[in-house]
Formats: structure tokens, C-alpha cells, sequence
């Protein structure tokens, strides 16, 4: 009874051929899992012993696309049991060399990756300049384009299509896919201008379109920038060639504008003395450097005003142990102290600052008869 039940046929093919390819694709799943746990647990073992990291980037990267090019192997096996039509056979046959080679590239992409961020990587920190910073990005990217693009290819071309032809086929609507693909060659061409022109680079704070932040990520498309809130920002590259860009952090220091009103009735002496005194003041703050400019700028209606103008020195990374804020917190420390000390000075002078000027109209015969209102 059971060897007539295992000797009919289902789709040219007996019970028993289709039992034996189920159970063997059913082993070969779970060959790769036990192969994926003898590379976690033993071999990634054996290899966090040894004193190079390259043997343990190789074991990381390498096992999931090594067993699963093992599994895929075996379960092609596994179907070159069963009996198939040719056409089934052609179908299984191209889907299996599709899945190999792109499992090949994964595996060389991200091996590729993960040496460039382990052994390249820390050297473009080391080197003076931020031009290998700017283009270690793009470069990973653009290799990691070249690989899938291949594979691509590859495996259209295993599928028993003309590549040659597609690519002809595409050209007949070549029109529609170039507008259609403008704005990412216009942001391309934009990571082009920014490498060449170099209007800034990571680390600086610039504005452009309504953006103020810290340029975080240079890329080939598009730029990331985070703002005052720590909220990442992804500003397309073409921005950049479109629009004024202002980079905050060229600028040789920190200029800061104050415009003091002393009383209409203070004598020429005191408004000299107060010159003088906001000049000493300036030149005292360790924070300010020595660009300071202080006028007599003019003779209001009810003021005499004075413009002051001083500059605080820029913020540095040896600043970081008494200034943990960064060049926000040193502008602020710097003014307060100039505010205080500029206070402090008139007080002791006897120089008095304008107040607002209020008048009050007093008419008795008008509030009585408008009184609801008040």
C-alpha cells in the first residue's frame, strides 16, 4: 500500500521523489542555520584570540553571505531531483544563478565597507586636511553603485535577456527618464561644486535657505546638517548652488553690536569718559580680543547715543575644559561680563542711561465723561 502511494505520479513526478527533495531542501536550511551558529560561537571565538581585527572583520562580514550561497546550492541540488519540463528546468536554473551572483555582491560590498571603515577610515581623521573626509563617503557610495549596478547586469544577462537591448529600449524613452532623473543629477552635480569650490566642511555652522546648523555629512546627493535642537537636517546638494551660503564659522571671530543711550542732559566729560571706559572694559575681558570701536554716533530727540562695537575671540577645542558650551556659551559669557562691568563703571561715574520717555495727560472733564471706558 505505501509503495503504491509513494510510486504515483504528480506532475511528472512520484510521492516519493517530491518527499525526498522536500526533506532535503528542509536540510539544507536548517545545514545553514547550524553552519551560522558554528560561526558565531566558534568561529568569531577563535578569532577575537588572535591580535589582527582583519580575521574578525572577514568571519562578520563573510558568514551570512557564505551560508546562504551554501543553502542555495543545496536546495538547487535538492530540485535537480525532481523531473521538471524545460522550461521549468530553464526558469529554476536562471532564478538560482540570479540569486548567486547577487549574493556575491553583497558579499563583496559589504566586506568591502567594512575594511574601508576599519583600516581606511581612521586614517582620513589623521590627515590635516578634510578633503579625504569629503570623499571617502562619496567613494564608498559610488563603489557600492558599480557592484549592484554589475550584478544587475550579470544577472539579466544569466536570465537570457539582451542587455544590449534593454539598454536600447531605455533609450527610446531616454527623454522621459533624464527629466524625470533632473533633480538627481542637479544634486549630484551640486556634491560636484561643493568638492571643488569646498564653500565649507564638515564640522562648520553655515546657513543656506533657511538652514542654520553644523554641516554633520557631505554626500554625494544630499548634505546633512544639524541644527541648534540636534535635529538632523537633509539639504539637497543642488541648494547649494542655488542659493547664498553664509559660513558662520569663517568669520576671524564673534562681532557683537551694543548701543548704550546716555540721559539728553549728560556734559561732553562724562560722555568721553564713558568712551573711554567701554575702550578699558573691552580690553579687560579675556574673552574679547583687541578689535574694539567706540563713537559718539548722535544727538537724539530725548538720548545721546553711543555705538560700541567689540568682537569675542572664537571658540576652540582647548576652550572645551572651562567652556563645555561650545562658541554659543563664549559669546554669552562674554557679553554678560561686558554688561556687568560696562554697569558697574557708569554707576561708580555717575553716568546714567536714558530711560523711556512716558507723558501723561491729565483731563478731569474728559475721563468724567468717558469714564465707561476706563
Amino acid at each position: 500500500m505505501l509503495e503504491e502511494f509513494l510510486a504515483k505520479t504528480y506532475y511528472g513526478n512520484t510521492v516519493w521523489q517530491w518527499a525526498v527533495t522536500l526533506v532535503l531542501i528542509a536540510l539544507s536550511i536548517l545545514a545553514g542555520k547550524i553552519l551560522y551558529w558554528i560561526s558565531g560561537n566558534i568561529l568569531k571565538k577563535l578569532t577575537e584570540k588572535t591580535e589582527t581585527k582583519l580575521d574578525d572583520i572577514l568571519v562578520d562580514m563573510t558568514e551570512e553571505p557564505v551560508v546562504m550561497a551554501g543553502v542555495l546550492a543545496a536546495i538547487w541540488y535538492s530540485l535537480k531531483l525532481l523531473t521538471l519540463p524545460p522550461a521549468g528546468d530553464l526558469w529554476v536554473g536562471r532564478i538560482f544563478y540570479v540569486l548567486i551572483i547577487f549574493d556575491i555582491a553583497w558579499l563583496v560590498s559589504r566586506t568591502v565597507d567594512a575594511l574601508v571603515e576599519h583600516y581606511i577610515m581612521p586614517l582620513t581623521e589623521k590627515t590635516e586636511t578634510d578633503l579625504d573626509d569629503v570623499l571617502l563617503p562619496m567613494a564608498r557610495n559610488l563603489f557600492r553603485f558599480v557592484v549592484w549596478s554589475l550584478a544587475v547586469v550579470l544577472s539579466l544577462n544569466n536570465a537570457g535577456y539582451d542587455v544590449g537591448a534593454v539598454i536600447a529600449g531605455l533609450g527610446i524613452g531616454g527623454l522621459a527618464v533624464a527629466m524625470a532623473a533632473k533633480d538627481i543629477l542637479a544634486n549630484i552635480l551640486g556634491g560636484a561644486t561643493i568638492m571643488m569650490s569646498r564653500p565649507f566642511k564638515v564640522g562648520d555652522r553655515i546657513r543656506v535657505s533657511g538652514v542654520d546648523g553644523w554641516i554633520k555629512v557631505i554626500g554625494l546627493r544630499v548634505t546633512v546638517i544639524e541644527n541648534f535642537y540636534g535635529r538632523k537636517i537633509t539639504v539637497p546638494n543642488k541648494i547649494f548652488t542655488e542659493s547664498a551660503i553664509e559660513n558662520v564659522d569663517a568669520q576671524p571671530c564673534y562681532m557683537q553690536l551694543m548701543n548704550l543711550r546716555l540721559r539728553i542732559d549728560t556734559p561732553p566729560e562724562k560722555i568721553q569718559l564713558a568712551l573711554d571706559i567701554l575702550q578699558d572694559v573691552a580690553v579687560k575681558n579675556e574673552y574679547v580680543d583687541d578689535t574694539v570701536w567706540a563713537c559718539f554716533d548722535k544727538i537724539g530727540e530725548y538720548s545721546l547715543d553711543i555705538e560700541f562695537w567689540y568682537s569675542v575671540k572664537l571658540w576652540k577645542p582647548e576652550d572645551q575644559e572651562t567652556i563645555s558650551g561650545g562658541w554659543y556659551s563664549k559669546v554669552a559669557l562674554a557679553k554678560s561680563r561686558m554688561n556687568l562691568e560696562i554697569l558697574r563703571r557708569f554707576n561708580a561715574e555717575g553716568i546714567k542711561l536714558a530711560l523711556p520717555t512716558e507723558i501723561r495727560i491729565e483731563n478731569k472733564e474728559f475721563a468724567e465723561k468717558d469714564s465707561c471706558f476706563l
